[in-house]
């Protein structure tokens, strides 16, 4: 088994087709990816993951800029208020601007550039839950 294996992982992006390929490509690593595009669908998600599996999604990869003005960071919080718990997550942006790195840096999350390598993607989301796993 991997690091990933059957591990919940909420991605949030306002495209669908990368939605579509995040999903894909995290099925594929064998992780368990569960996809919404804005606050009130990661919302949604976290719910239905807390009340079906009894269970936090061991991960949030999430697009900086979403519909409506809404960013990554106010997913982040909303879902970390909802769950009591202090979710890991990964901001996709390509925005580089100081702005938005102090932005992600000040939510203790951990930012990667667009275009996303699938190779930097996986590293990143391995370490992250294989420090999670341990803790």
């Amino acid at each position: 088994t991997t690091p990933l294996e059957a591990q919940p992982i909420i991605c949030v992006d306002n495209e669908p087709d990368i939605l579509d390929g995040m999903h894909a490509l995290l099925s594929r690593w064998g992780a368990r990816p569960h996809v919404a595009a804005s606050i009130a669908e990661a919302e949604e998600v976290l719910q239905r993951l807390m009340a079906e599996h009894g269970s936090l999604p061991r991960l949030l990869v999430v697009d900086y800029h979403l519909d409506e003005g809404e960013t990554g960071i106010e997913v982040i919080k909303s879902l970390r208020e909802l769950s009591g718990e202090s979710l890991p997550a990964v901001v996709l942006t390509a925005d580089r601007t100081d702005a938005v790195k102090d932005e992600v840096s000040a939510a203790g999350c951990s930012i990667l550039y667009k275009p996303v390598k699938p190779a930097a993607l996986r590293a990143l989301v391995t370490s992250i839950i294989s420090k999670y796993r341990a803790a």
